[in-house]
This record gives C-alpha cells, sequence and structure tokens, in this order.
C-alpha cells in the first residue's frame, strides 16, 4: 500500500511527494501541488497544511519551517532555502537579509 505522503507509479512502485507537493490519502496516482507561492520543507508531506510561504532570498527556513531573515555576517542568494552562507572568513554583511556574497565586507 502507498500510504499518504506518497504516490503509486504507472509501473507499481510507491514513490515519494517530493517538496512542494503533498497527498493526503493511500493509493493514489500522483501527489498534489501547493498552492501558487507555497512549498513544503519536506519530501513525503500528507496535507495541505504543510505547504508554507516560500522563502525569499535574504531568508531561510528555521528549524520550525518558518521564514527567518538571514543574520548579520550571512546571506543567501536562492528562495527556499535552508540556512544561510556565512561571509569569507574576515568579512560580515552590515545587515541583516543579505542576498550576495558582494554584501560581506
Amino acid at each position: 500500500i502507498c500510504s499518504s505522503g506518497f504516490y503509486r507509479t504507472t509501473s507499481g512502485t510507491c514513490q515519494v511527494c517530493p517538496v512542494g507537493t503533498y497527498q493526503p490519502s493511500n493509493e493514489q496516482s500522483s501527489c498534489i501541488s501547493c498552492p501558487s507561492g507555497t512549498t513544503t520543507n519536506q519530501v513525503a508531506s500528507t496535507s495541505q497544511a504543510q505547504c508554507v510561504a516560500v522563502c525569499s532570498a535574504g531568508s531561510f527556513y528555521n528549524t520550525q519551517g518558518f521564514c527567518q531573515i538571514c543574520g548579520v555576517g550571512t546571506y543567501q542568494p536562492s528562495t527556499g532555502q535552508t540556512s544561510c552562507i556565512s561571509c569569507p572568513s574576515g568579512t560580515i554583511t552590515l545587515q541583516t537579509g543579505s542576498t550576495s556574497s558582494t554584501q560581506c565586507v
């Protein structure tokens, strides 16, 4: 049985629902995409309630699954990430929410 969070492929195998999708029911043939502008933080999501806002550049998903602004000394150029990137040794950003290594001075 393919449980919730998974779907059955045409070849009959169970596959995990990828990030950005969910499946609340057993034995389904596909996963359901999150609404526009939202995604899941992990694979095998089972509810639309697990679809959260896509974290913008300059922020990341914290361990509670919420968007958190990158702190001073870090940056994140991409959306939907789970951490920020530390500035090179000896440099720091001058503000929170930095989106580029060029902001490390």
